[in-house]
């Protein structure tokens, strides 16, 4: 490896190298303590899941072509659900995981599919949980898509047995270099004394400790004043007022 790399070069191919290799340059020997080649298991990056692509939001009379198919369709534009009895579910409450329930009992009382629908006592309604990524639920007792619960149809804890049956993912051995760096104290006390000054002064002097706006843009354009105004008063203790005038007039010209 020492062939194919020069640690004393400060080209950045032979830099890039001598790092692959897990060999310090000499010229992060001040910066570089320790570095090592170490063998460990990643997953292979073909197998790696990737999110899938939400479909776009539809329309609302294609969604409630879609609800009659046999889904429950949730419209993120409107915050409500198409029922495939015809019903439109809105929101009730937002649980602590973060989804959205949705209800409507004055027509759920009505609807015909009451019966095969809610199957609570207490509650002789239908409440339908979606989350923030969720566009569409079936409804597995819906005549067209599957048969009625407990009829004899799909039997419990079919699903899960399917799932299971999916390829799984091997991990696979990598080489990685890892480093450990060491810390210029020197240096670092330095910098934190030259950039703990503005910030003191900023927020005890100017009296400005917290922003009056809300929004990034906002902020950024309330703290460029902040700095504004702490380069005004280093110049006025830098330099006299005829100098300081001076030398604006120069920068204006």
């Amino acid at each position: 490896m020492e062939s194919e790399c020069d640690p004393a070069s400060m080209e950045a191919e032979e830099l890039a190298k001598c790092l692959h290799a897990g060999i310090i340059p000499d010229a992060y020997k001040g910066s570089i303590e320790d570095m090592e080649v170490v063998e460990v298991k990643r997953k292979p990056d073909e197998v790696k899941k990737t999110p899938e692509p939400q479909e776009p939001t539809r329309p609302g009379e294609e969604m409630k072509g879609r609800a009659r198919e046999g889904y429950f369709v949730r419209d993120p534009e409107a915050d409500c659900v198409y029922c495939p009895g015809g019903a439109t579910l809105y929101r009730k409450s937002i649980k602590k995981s973060g989804d959205t329930r949705y209800c409507n009992k004055k027509l759920c009382r009505k609807c015909p599919y009451r019966d095969k629908c809610v199957t609570s006592t207490k509650y002789p309604w239908k409440e339908i949980d979606f989350s923030k990524d969720c566009l569409e639920k079936k409804a597995k007792w819906w005549e067209g898509n599957g048969p009625a619960p407990n009829d004899g149809g799909e039997k419990p804890g079919e699903e899960a047995r399917d799932k299971k049956k999916e390829p799984g993912f091997h991990y696979e051995k990598r080489k990685v270099v890892r480093f450990k760096l060491r810390p210029n104290r020197e240096k670092m006390d330095k910098r934190k004394c030259t950039s703990e000054h503005p910030f003191g002064t900023i927020k005890r002097w100017h009296d400005s400790g917290y922003f009056l706006l809300k929004g990034k843009r906002k902020v950024d354009g309330e703290f460029a004043l902040f700095g504004m105004a702490y380069n005004l008063s280093r110049a006025e203790n830098m330099f006299s007022f005829e100098e300081l005038m001076t030398r604006v007039g120069k920068k204006a010209a």
